[in-house]
């Protein structure tokens, strides 16, 4: 009965701890590592342990996001001071945000068991680039554009085939040939597919408007393999069409 009474006033609870083998992970990559978890002063059930990988955007007061999310069950009975090691597997979607300044990326270890104090870890990770996205950013700053900014696009929330609330969008800024577009938009989907979005500032005559263009394309193995010559001409085609 004194034990119960402790674990109600939520005295002495378990704890977790994720330990990764690793911290830096690319698109699609499997993080793996132990789920270490340690007993408190009482018997306690653990009815499964939550995985989530959340997305945070510096600044934005609707994050962190959960993007992803994995169940381990059954755990059962962690006894009073038991030390219990787990191990997991967790691979990242191919069409997670990445790492910069203002996007945090961090996997939240929670376990479900009643009166606890705090039951959950947070890990920040970061997460790199798939060498597809990689190679058509860089096949557009061959061609002189610069990666001025990371943002999102939610032109595409609610998709159930890509089954995500938000895309990443990266902008570039143009050279001085260019000067009818005010910028270009590379949207990663994952899975190798993207978009280019071209956004135009004039018309023929010279006129201020407010139009954009979309094309769709896919970066493969084909393309590692010539180190992107076939993504740099075609953006250059996108590029030299008014």
């Amino acid at each position: 009965m004194f034990k119960e009474i402790l674990a109600s006033m939520k005295i002495g609870s378990a704890k977790v701890n994720a330990v990764l083998d690793k911290t830096t992970f690319r698109q699609e990559e499997e993080i793996e590592g132990l789920i270490e978890i340690e007993g408190g002063d009482v018997e306690q059930e653990i009815k499964e342990i939550n995985l989530q990988l959340l997305v945070d955007i510096v600044g934005d007061q609707h994050f962190p996001f959960i993007w992803q999310e994995q169940k381990i069950n059954p755990i059962g009975v962690i006894a009073p001071y038991e030390k219990r090691s787990i191990p997991f597997a967790f691979a990242l979607a191919e069409n997670v945000p990445i790492t910069t300044p203002n996007y945090k990326i961090l996997l939240r270890t929670e376990l479900a068991i009643d009166y606890a104090i705090d039951p959950k870890d947070r890990d920040v990770i970061a997460v790199e680039a798939h060498p597809f996205l990689n190679l058509a950013i860089e096949s557009l700053k061959r061609l002189d554009l610069d990666l001025s900014y990371v943002g999102h696009t939610t032109e595409f929330a609610g998709d159930k085939v890509r089954g995500c609330p938000f895309h990443q969008e990266f902008v570039f800024s143009l050279p001085s040939q260019y000067d009818y577009l005010s910028d270009v938009r590379l949207v990663n989907f994952g899975g190798g597919i993207m978009a280019l979005e071209l956004h135009k500032q004039k018309d023929e005559e010279n006129h201020a408007v407010d139009d954009r263009r979309r094309v769709n394309f896919t970066v493969d193995e084909e393309d590692l393999q010539d180190n992107g010559a076939r993504l740099t001409a075609f953006f250059q085609k996108q590029l030299e069409q008014k």
